[in-house]
Parts: C-alpha cells; structure tokens; sequence
C-alpha cells in the first residue's frame, strides 16, 4: 500500500484496498484496466450508442451502468465513477 505504483483505478469511491475488484473500471471498455480515449472510440465505432434497441450493450459495448444499453447515462457514470486519463501527447 506504501507503493503508489501498485495501485490500481477502483469502481468504488474511496477505492478498495486490500480487495480484489469483482467489476470492471467504468469506462474500461477494452479492459486494459484504464479509462482513456482508446475506449471511447472503440464504443463509438461499435455503435450502439442510442441505438433504439433494448438491452443490447454489454460492459465491452459501453453500457458502463449496468442497464443493458449504452447511452448517455453511460457517459455520465464513467466520467464520474471512473478515473479518466488525458493523453497529453500530441499524436
């Protein structure tokens, strides 16, 4: 725990120590264990976003709420639940 470097974004606010997460990082769509743009254009490209279909959206598909599709309510719970990381670099 004295290692900043072995920590890992937790789902849960104030984090987990000590305990092995069960559920996925909101906004982890491609679960590398980090919330960044690479997941936000995989979910787009899949489209499904508002798609009109119930219930067809998977945590992979960026229903990062749990409700079976992926909307905006999506988008709200990952950018507050989880823990997303800017690129900086200029590509």
């Amino acid at each position: 725990w004295e290692m900043p470097g072995s920590w890992r974004p937790s789902p849960f606010s104030g984090g987990s120590p000590g305990h092995s997460i069960k559920h996925a990082l909101p906004g982890d769509a491609n679960g590398d264990g980090v919330f960044d743009k690479a997941d936000l254009i995989r979910v787009f490209e899949i489209g499904e976003y508002d798609d009109g279909i119930d219930n067809n959206s998977t945590h992979s598909d960026g229903d990062w709420n749990g409700d079976g599709d992926f909307d905006s309510e999506d988008l709200v719970y990952a950018f507050t639940q989880g823990v997303y990381v800017f690129d900086v670099r200029q590509d």
